[in-house]
């Protein structure tokens, strides 16, 4: 048997015999709602990298169940603050007219 055989015979049976990998929790829904009077884009973040770009006009809804083990962060122009986070993925964020910019709170009776 050559020894690429033999690997491939070493490996189909570490496969075969390897534990299924452990479920982790369900998905979480982030929910996010603009209630200012302009326009929000932002970049979603999931573990430090871009994960979706999120442009609300207002108004406008936007949710996307997400792990709750990530770490999420809004990245927005025009905002308050440049970032936001870390969010909870099971959360509900609204985008509020915060004087001269638009700010990001958590949604009201959540």
């Amino acid at each position: 048997m050559t020894l690429t055989a033999r690997l491939a015979a070493a490996l189909a049976a570490l496969c075969v015999a390897a534990p299924a990998a452990a479920e982790g929790p369900p998905d979480e829904t982030l929910r996010l709602r603009n209630d200012a009077r302009e326009l929000v884009y932002c970049a979603l973040l999931l573990d430090g990298r871009l994960y979706v770009n999120v442009r609300l006009k207002p108004g406008a809804h936007w949710s996307r169940p997400l792990d709750p083990r990530r770490e999420v962060k809004l990245v927005c122009n025009r905002l308050k603050k440049p970032v936001y986070g870390p969010l909870q993925p099971g959360g509900s964020y609204s985008f509020v007219d915060g004087g001269d910019r638009v700010d990001l709170r958590a949604a009201e009776g959540e």
